[in-house]
């Protein structure tokens, strides 16, 4: 058996209420080699200094982009996020 290797990076994110884009369409086949799919498991932490929130991830069809959206209070804000991407196989 293999294991499915995890794409991963950080990218700065502006928060408008509780949502901000984090992976384009270009940016999501860069990392994976295809569009989102569905099946993927995609994952974000927050890294800025002072932020604790927890964020969820979903995919704006539509649109076709990854965005994070914040759990709990909202915070009009701009953090540095880590994300983590595990290609379903």
């Amino acid at each position: 058996d293999s294991l499915t290797p995890i794409r991963s990076g950080k990218k700065n994110a502006t928060f408008t209420g509780s949502v901000a884009d984090i992976l384009s369409d270009a940016e999501y086949r860069a990392l994976v080699g295809r569009s989102y799919t569905g099946g993927d498991v995609v994952v974000f932490t927050p890294v800025t200094t002072g932020v604790d929130t927890a964020l969820v991830a979903c995919y704006d069809v539509p649109h076709k982009v990854v965005r994070a959206i914040q759990v709990g209070t909202q915070q009009n804000i701009t953090m540095d996020v880590r994300f983590a991407v595990i290609p379903a196989v």
